[in-house]
């Protein structure tokens, strides 16, 4: 994950490099979350964050096009497998080939593991008496 204070980051989302490159990736998923279609409240998703690097310079391939709701989902543990199994068709319904989609699978693969043990760790301390 990507290592800065929330304030760095929300300037970075305010700079007009950054408002540029989401309208880019808007226009290219054809101004609709690329998991619903929806035309409504799209945010631009990171698929991936790299360390040092500015919210506008990630390539195409690490951005997509999500309604509020399905950005949401891929944030919120609860809701991360069945959206990131979405994202994932959906990033080959966009045309990455196997191999892109194979490499962004071990990145899910730990994402989804943390997300577990969370689970896990808070279901053993609600057990607990």
């Amino acid at each position: 994950m990507k290592n800065i204070t929330p304030e760095t980051y929300a300037d970075e989302l305010r700079d007009p490099r950054w408002i540029a490159r989401r309208e880019e990736i808007k226009a290219r998923d054809g101004g609709k979350c690329i998991l619903c279609e929806d035309t409504k409240h799209l945010q631009v998703h990171h698929i991936r964050y790299t360390k040092g690097a500015k919210a506008w310079e990630y390539p195409d391939s690490n951005l997509v096009t999500l309604c509020e709701h399905h950005h949401d989902a891929i944030h919120n543990p609860t809701e991360r497998l069945q959206a990131e199994n979405m994202l994932i068709a959906a990033i080959r319904r966009a045309g990455m080939n196997t191999l892109e989609v194979m490499e962004l699978i071990p990145v899910l693969l730990q994402v989804r593991t943390k997300w577990r043990e969370t689970i896990d760790a808070r279901n053993e301390r609600l057990s607990q008496p």
